[in-house]
Formats: C-alpha cells, structure tokens, sequence
C-alpha cells in the first residue's frame, strides 16, 4: 500500500515538473546559443566585488524555482560567468521576488518588509562572498 502511494505521488510530481524542468532546459539552450559569451565574459570582467551584489540584486528581483536555475546557470558558467557570481545569483533567484516584497508589504509595515528585504539582500551578498572564498 505504501509503495503504491509513493509511485503515486512519483507520478503526480513528476507531471508537475516536467514541464517547467524542459522550460528550464530551452532558457538554458537559448542563453547557450543566443548570449554571446563575450557578453558574460565582459560582465564578469567588472569583477567579483561588484559582480556578486549586482547578482544579488538582480536574482531577487526576479523569481525562479531552484530547478529552472540548475540549466540557466550551468549556461551562464559555460560562457565565462564566475561561478560565485551565478550561485549568488541563482540563491537570490530562489530565495527572494517582486511578489514575496509585495505580500511583505501588504502584512508588514513597509519598513519593516525593506529591512527584511535588505538583510535578506545582505546575507545573500556574504554568501556569496562565502563562495568566492571557497572556490
């Protein structure tokens, strides 16, 4: 019964996630085939020290499931992109959106929902450093 619950439920997430995983994989190849890799190359020539908060910046101003991001930033790094720079990236991406600032502000007051904003930025810009240090 158990094991017939599992491949169940196997099932349904996969038919969940295909589809944004083969989205995930054509954003890639697009990036792959279409961004020149001069153009991540120039990018990472402003090095890390403002290439990793502008990572920062810009993945939490958009919103991406971890899954979509494995694909996009393997793309980004095959072209020159310094991986510090794309994990900052994609742990922003993952971690931090327009929307969820939005929800904040709705329930917290505005203050409140920019310091969270702002420390959550903060830590997302330590760890990359964290990584830059690591790798």
């Amino acid at each position: 019964m158990a094991l017939r619950k599992a491949a169940l439920l196997g099932q349904q997430l996969t038919r969940k996630f295909l589809p944004w995983l083969a989205l995930a994989t054509l954003v890639g190849i697009l990036i792959d085939a279409l961004v020149p890799a001069a153009t991540v190359a120039h990018l990472s020539s402003w090095g890390v020290g403002l290439g990793i908060p502008a990572a920062a910046v810009l993945g939490s101003v958009i919103y991406a499931d971890i899954l979509l991001l494995i694909p996009i930033g393997f793309a980004l790094i095959q072209h020159g992109a310094s991986i510090p720079v794309v994990l900052t990236f994609m742990l922003a991406a993952s971690g931090l959106s327009i929307p969820e600032i939005v929800i904040l502000s709705r329930i917290m007051q505005l203050r409140l929902a920019m310091l969270f904003v702002g420390a959550t930025l903060l830590v997302y810009i330590l760890v990359g450093f964290g990584f830059l240090w690591i790798s």
